[in-house]
């Protein structure tokens, strides 16, 4: 593709009888226009572009919208030519001839153009995004420029990339992974019981505490009653012998408690091994 050269910047960029802001752009913009120009005639169509561009941003017409439709092929950006070519002829400012030419080119972009039709493995509807700029629901069919591509399902992040040729057609089947439903929760059950092992009880202390007092009660009237036995002896009165026999009943009442508090001790004894037993074997 060339420039169309033929458009006379003196007819786009003329100025008005009266100079005014407008004049000093379309100064610029013909500055702008020019530098357009040779750039694009040097093969610079990126700085081409550029200045037609700004020229176009100071002046809008369609004779500088066509040229950067036309900088615009030359770097494989052919949508957006033909965007632009559509924009230009659309003004209605273009002469027969320019939009024959501009028609001329906008044939050669859709050309250059590649089809792509895009579709998921499970022939289902799902959102897709193009090159990170654009997207389509699956099934699609898409005129996309010439080049590398990436297409990524939204859902699940399946992606493939292709690398398109101007004038053809291709397909890209992306797989959607499978759908793994999120775990259910578990309700939440009471903790087993334990069974929590017998502890010393009252009736224990209680058999501990009745033998340490009867022990000590057999021990001191035991001691005394032997006493008074041998004063009785030695000088027998009545006095000495009813001493010494209240004496020996105490003594005999001692051992009683004494023998009590063993037993209240050996049934709470019994009581904790048979429940320690219990304990075990519910663990």
């Amino acid at each position: 593709m060339t420039p169309v050269l033929a458009w006379v910047l003196a007819a786009i960029f003329a100025p008005d009888p009266e100079p005014s802001d407008l004049d000093l752009r379309r100064e610029q913009a013909a500055i702008a226009f020019a530098e357009g120009s040779a750039a694009f005639e040097r093969g610079d169509a990126a700085s081409a572009l550029v200045a037609f561009e700004r020229a176009h941003e100071l002046v809008p017409h369609a004779n500088v919208l066509s040229n950067i439709a036309l900088c615009l092929a030359e770097l494989g950006r052919h949508r957006e030519a033909i965007a632009a070519l559509d924009a230009a002829i659309a003004r209605g400012e273009l002469t027969a001839a320019e939009r024959d030419v501009a028609a001329e080119h906008l044939g050669q972009s859709q050309r250059a153009l590649a089809m792509v039709q895009v579709v998921a493995d499970d022939a289902g509807t799902h959102l897709v995004e193009i090159d990170d700029r654009e997207s389509c629901t699956t099934p699609c069919a898409l005129a996309l420029d010439p080049g590398p591509h990436r297409f990524v399902l939204v859902e699940g992040g399946a992606a493939q990339s292709l690398t398109l040729v101007s004038g053809t057609a291709a397909r890209v089947r992306l797989v959607v992974p499978p759908h793994v439903p999120p775990p259910r929760a578990s309700p939440d059950l009471p903790a087993p019981a334990t069974r929590r092992p017998p502890h010393f009880g009252a009736l224990g202390w209680i058999g501990v505490g009745l033998g340490a007092v009867g022990s000590a009660g057999v021990l001191g009237f035991g001691l005394r009653a032997n006493a008074l036995h041998r004063d009785y002896e030695a000088d027998p009165t009545a006095d000495g012998r009813a001493r010494g026999v209240a004496m020996r009943n105490l003594a005999n009442a001692s051992i009683a408690v004494a023998a009590t508090g063993g037993v209240l001790l050996m049934t709470e004894l019994i009581r904790l091994g048979v429940g320690r037993r219990r304990a075990r074997t519910t663990r």
